[in-house]
């Protein structure tokens, strides 16, 4: 029979719960590193000292609740991670901010002298 082993920090692994919750909600990839990150961080806004991120809290943590770690394979597997995907769509946005106003202008006066039929893209 496998004893319960209570959190040191209750506070801190809630929080860090909840954040697990939605993030799996929102069909999030979360790594290891990825929750010691984040439990430094209620650590720090919980004003927690003696926290220390360390390989053995993870597996706890994990244990407690419920975590397992899957490898993803397949076309999943070449999928970046919703952090990168974001940054990724920021560079564009800008990258894109450029241009558009000036090919949006180019545009509209060609085909307002009907060089260039925009409903032919």
């Amino acid at each position: 029979m496998k004893r319960f082993h209570a959190p040191k920090w209750p506070r801190l692994e809630n929080a860090l719960s909840l954040w697990v919750n939605n993030a799996l909600n929102a069909q999030q990839d979360i790594t290891g590193n990825i929750l010691k990150e984040k439990a430094i961080y209620f650590a720090n806004q919980f004003s927690i000292n003696d926290f220390h991120s360390s390989d053995g809290w993870l597996a706890g943590f994990k244990n407690r609740n419920g975590l397992r770690q899957f490898r993803k394979q397949g076309e999943s597997a070449s999928a970046p991670p919703a952090e990168q995907l974001e940054n990724e769509r920021k560079s564009l946005r800008a990258f894109l901010r450029i241009y558009s106003l000036k090919t949006y202008g180019m545009a509209t006066k060609l085909a307002s002298f009907g060089e260039w039929n925009l409903h032919a893209f």
